[in-house]
């Protein structure tokens, strides 16, 4: 019998493979680093200036909505002062002024219809830009919701690099 000889670079080649192993490990746990600190840091300060956008969208429609209700309470007041005392000079400069915040021209015609047709083109141009700043703040509920989703995504890769980096490098004492 022959006694068994090992392969000269042998004890090389295992030595190489335990280095091997951290290496990968290390790099792993590099790579779960940069996916933590610099991918999802940088789209939660995105999320953060799209949940601002939302509150000002917020803030718009309110605010855009308290001022058209409060210029349907100064219309029918209008109204109300028109049918009642038409050639009495202050009135005819409420009516005035309740037109102009209603965006229209002055007219010399201070009856009923004339301030509630207005009032419903004042009343369906503010429908119309609520809407569109509506649709604007769903658009960005709509990136900040993917934008999350895509966030975990890359926080399970994250994590997963970093278990893999572990196991290696745990593992060069086995090997």
């Amino acid at each position: 019998m022959q006694p068994e000889t090992t392969p000269p670079h042998a004890g090389l080649k295992t030595f190489l493979s335990k280095w091997l192993l951290v290496i990968i490990g290390v790099c792993m746990t590099i790579a779960s680093a940069v996916i933590s600190n610099y991918f999802i840091a940088k789209s939660h300060d995105q999320i953060t200036e799209w949940e601002y956008q939302v509150k000002l969208a917020e803030q718009y429609i309110e605010e855009t909505w308290e001022n058209s209700r409060s210029l349907e309470r100064r219309k029918d007041t209008a109204i109300i002062l028109a049918i009642s005392d038409r050639e009495d000079q202050q009135v005819q400069q409420f009516i005035d002024d309740t037109l102009r915040l209603m965006n229209n021209e002055l007219v010399n015609d201070y009856t009923y219809d004339t301030i509630q047709t207005s009032f419903d083109l004042y009343k369906f141009e503010v429908i119309e830009r609520i809407n569109d700043k509506y649709l604007e703040l769903q658009n960005y509920i709509d990136q900040i919701r993917e934008t999350r989703n895509h966030n975990d995504v890359l926080m399970n890769i994250a994590l997963c690099f970093q278990i893999l980096g572990l196991i290696f490098v745990l593992s060069k004492g086995v090997i």
